[in-house]
């Protein structure tokens, strides 16, 4: 459910973009929607998820490496830079561990890239199940550096 408030002299062209792409709202969810707006519920409602969009993404940051991530403060997927081949294989880790991961090369826009990084999903999961999930990632990330460290390779 969405809504579009375009200025005054763009309502015909927005209405026809509508029409010709859409069928019809729903009356009850338009109705339920202007009640939201009337009654202040809407303005409520984004204001919580905001919130909570903020709230998951300092709990990613108090867990993973700053440096490897790229989020906005309020969105709810985060990018955790990585070569190509070590995201695949830490999917493949944490896989194992019960945290599911899209594959990297869903998100790569040329395949002779070797660079890469993970695609990370925070708006979903129950809060507990998303701290899990984040310890699990960092302690393989900390194995691999290890590993990385002591002249093996890969995540154990």
């Amino acid at each position: 459910m969405g809504v579009i408030a375009p200025p005054a002299a763009l309502v015909p062209r927005a209405v026809a973009i509508i029409q010709a792409t859409s069928s019809m709202a729903s009356p009850v969810t338009s109705l339920m929607m202007e009640e939201w707006l009337a009654d202040g519920t809407a303005p409520a409602i984004a204001t919580s998820i905001r919130q909570e969009a903020v709230r998951r993404n300092d709990l990613v940051r108090a867990i993973l490496p700053e440096a490897r991530i790229f989020s906005a403060a309020r969105g709810f997927h985060l990018w955790l830079a990585m070569p190509l081949p070590e995201a695949s294989a830490l999917v493949r880790a944490l896989a194992g561990d019960g945290v599911i991961l899209p594959a990297p090369e869903r998100f790569t826009s040329d395949p002779e890239d070797a660079y890469s990084g993970l695609r990370i999903s925070i708006g979903a999961p129950p809060l507990e199940a998303l701290e899990r999930a984040l310890h699990l990632i960092r302690r393989r990330l900390d194995a691999a550096q290890a590993s990385e460290q002591a002249g093996t390779a890969g995540y154990p």
